[in-house]
């Protein structure tokens, strides 16, 4: 709830800074998403890969497009997204045999920084396009949550891996999606699906282990 509380203050503060910076003509411009995440991490311990499994989270982010030509344009986009990863539990009896499967679900709550850049092919009402820039993660804090045998609690100290945590890291977007002019008034619709990836390690000063968070996202928004 806490970290729900922070992303919506996150966005009322980027639309104020977006509104007293531009005149209400440029308000066209901004934009405003959201979507499903496909997440995933690149986890190693000790120089050894660890296995991680997908989980499911959301984003939403406001963006706005300051420069922009016919066929091409630049925004920024500041949101809130949800990334992480699961690990896999064997439960075994007294013997040593499994009996069963749960999972860890670790939650790792970042503001996303974002610049960018858009290659469109114009039409008449639906322009595709290919996008990819730069992006810096704030992190935000983290949950991780398990589900055993009909038990469903949470553990706050019990992942050794979620600790020292990186306050930024560095990444990279790219993906493809396509804007459909004017459904609603003179608004645009936009659906998009995109691959964010760390570039730098998430862990701070920790040479053992490593953690990069990686995703798909799967965004529906409207722009002014």
């Amino acid at each position: 709830m806490k970290t729900v509380k922070q992303a919506i203050a996150f966005i009322l503060f980027a639309v104020i800074i977006f509104t007293s910076n531009y005149a209400i003509p440029q308000f066209k411009n901004l934009g405003i998403k959201t979507g499903i995440n496909l997440s995933n991490t690149d986890l190693k311990l000790n120089s050894s890969s660890a296995e991680t499994i997908n989980r499911t989270g959301f984003n939403i982010t406001l963006f706005y497009s300051f420069f922009k030509f016919k066929n091409a344009s630049i925004s920024t986009e500041m949101g809130y997204s949800q990334k992480g990863y699961k690990n896999k539990i064997l439960l075994t009896n007294e013997l040593g045999e499994t009996i069963g499967v749960e999972f860890i679900n670790n939650k790792l709550d970042y503001f996303d920084l974002s610049l960018i850049g858009k290659v469109f092919l114009e039409t008449t009402s639906i322009n595709p396009y290919l996008s990819a820039g730069p992006v810096i993660g704030i992190y935000a804090g983290h949950n991780t949550s398990l589900t055993v045998s009909g038990y469903d609690g949470i553990i706050s100290q019990n992942n050794e891996m979620l600790g020292n945590m990186k306050r930024t890291t560095f990444g990279i977007k790219f993906g493809a999606g396509v804007e459909i002019k004017k459904v609603i008034s003179n608004s645009s619709i936009i659906v998009e699906t995109r691959y964010n990836r760390d570039l730098s390690n998430s862990k701070d000063n920790d040479i053992s282990s490593e953690l990069k968070n990686r995703l798909i996202e799967f965004n529906l928004g409207i722009q002014f």
